[in-house]
């Protein structure tokens, strides 16, 4: 089987160390470490691997579904769990977060229009409705 150079970002500085320190111990490169773990993690199945929630997400959409059945139209801006705003346009939404960078009230945001999430596809077929 060949090999190929691969360069890998965002590694743990700590967590490399430790491997380079065990590898070292063992007498195999960091790389050969590397591949052990990689063939290991491998061999286990992937069973429901959840991602991490993203709780400005959830509120957008939470909070989106709520102003639409209340009859609200809009934007709606998201920057912390206590800290909303509804803006009429797109622009407006991009005032209030240009001025809340720049007073480094926030550092991220989430912009959800006030409508019903849309449903991208419904298959039917063998008896059920799946919507995907």
């Amino acid at each position: 089987m060949g090999k190929r150079g691969v360069f890998l970002r965002n590694i743990d500085e700590e967590v490399y160390r430790e491997v380079k320190a065990r590898a070292a111990l063992l007498g195999i490169t960091v790389s050969e470490a590397v591949n052990m773990a990689l063939r290991e993690w491998l061999r286990k199945p992937v069973v429901g691997v959840k991602g991490k929630r993203d709780y400005l997400k959830d509120l957008a959409e939470r909070l989106a579904s709520k102003y639409y059945e209340e009859g609200r139209k809009g934007f709606l801006v998201v920057v912390s769990k206590r800290e909303y705003y509804l803006c009429s346009s797109i622009e407006e939404c991009v005032v209030l977060l240009r001025r809340l960078y720049r007073e480094k009230k926030i550092k991220r945001s989430i912009i959800r229009e006030v409508k019903p999430k849309s449903v991208r596809f419904i298959e039917v077929g063998g008896g059920g409705i799946e919507v995907i």
